[in-house]
């Protein structure tokens, strides 16, 4: 596989790590492609995304009709701008490593990840969700469980549809990522992500065993009750599930500021996306999510016990 998805916060995109020196045909070529696209295209494109998502919220309902569920906890009157801002806010907070990258305050030496780093990131993100919580039931009045979608427990229908709809997207993601490392001219099976990369040359056990309660457990829900629950669900109360899956999908892709797991990305976003809408339950998203992380660090492991 050529990325591991969501196993950190922003708090690691501020560092740079020694990586495995690559060789191979066309490794110049995408050396080159990852510079220009992270420096200049990339960003271009994800800004370039908030306002169009800003019309489309502001004029969707007017030719969108959401079908009523009882599930929707719909965004009505002085709290439809208050909805429609928090979700801004987290599309900018999830591009805020563009602004580091470009920013004075970039290191200038390499800086390898260390467990603290991984400890930092996810309680940055058990604090974001606490206070996502905080705003659904103190501001808003909202069951945070509702809200969300998270009906009563069916495991049997949620773990049959989740893994089900993995491997299908798992299928297609296998298919764009030989489109992306053709149109590279590589074979390269490194990942432009750095916590991969980091994962690739740690062998330490306490190392190894926080990626995994980051990328299996931590990351998983923060990130999807941040982009499936939130985003996701914001949007297409506004616009649509066809936009929201597309927008958010997007969003979700061009925040991990890689070039060779871009297209993968957005088709793994556009899984859990879909498995969202069709159950209604947040649980399935996020044992998908929680399930590639997983088998991703399991095939590594398995990689680099067979290499040594």
């Amino acid at each position: 596989m050529q990325s591991l998805s969501s196993h950190g916060s922003w708090v690691h995109r501020n560092y740079r790590i020694v990586s495995p020196n690559t060789t191979g045909p066309g490794i110049d070529r995408l050396s080159a492609l990852t510079l220009m696209t992270t420096a200049t295209l990339l960003p271009t494109i994800y800004f370039s995304l908030l306002p169009v998502i800003v019309v489309a919220m502001i004029f969707g309902p007017r030719f969108t009709r959401v079908r009523p569920d009882g599930l929707d906890q719909s965004p009505k009157g002085r709290w439809a701008p208050l909805d429609t801002g928090l979700t801004l806010v987290l599309i900018l907070i999830a591009g805020a490593g563009y602004w580091v990258e470009a920013g004075p305050e970039k290191p200038t030496s390499q800086v390898e990840i260390k467990p603290h780093h991984l400890i930092a990131g996810m309680a940055i993100q058990a604090q974001l969700v606490t206070l996502l919580w905080l705003y659904f039931k103190v501001i808003r009045n909202v069951p945070f469980n509702a809200r969300l979608w998270l009906g009563r427990p069916q495991v049997t229908h949620w773990i049959r549809y989740g893994v089900i709809t993995l491997l299908v997207t798992m299928v297609a993601m296998h298919f764009a990522s030989w489109l992306v490392q053709w149109w590279l001219s590589t074979h390269s099976g490194d990942s432009d992500q750095m916590l991969v990369q980091a994962f690739q040359a740690n062998t330490g056990h306490t190392f190894r065993i926080l990626v995994i309660l980051a990328a299996g457990v931590v990351s998983p829900i923060y990130e999807e009750m941040i982009y499936r629950g939130i985003i996701h669900g914001v949007m297409r109360e506004r616009t649509g599930q066809v936009f929201a899956t597309l927008a958010s999908s997007a969003v979700f892709a061009l925040a991990h500021q890689t070039l060779i797991a871009g297209l993968p990305l957005f088709i793994l976003a556009a899984g859990l996306s879909i498995a969202y809408e069709r159950t209604r339950s947040l649980a399935v998203p996020i044992l998908m999510h929680s399930l590639f992380n997983l088998w991703n660090l399991a095939c590594m492991v398995v990689a680099t016990t067979s290499a040594s």
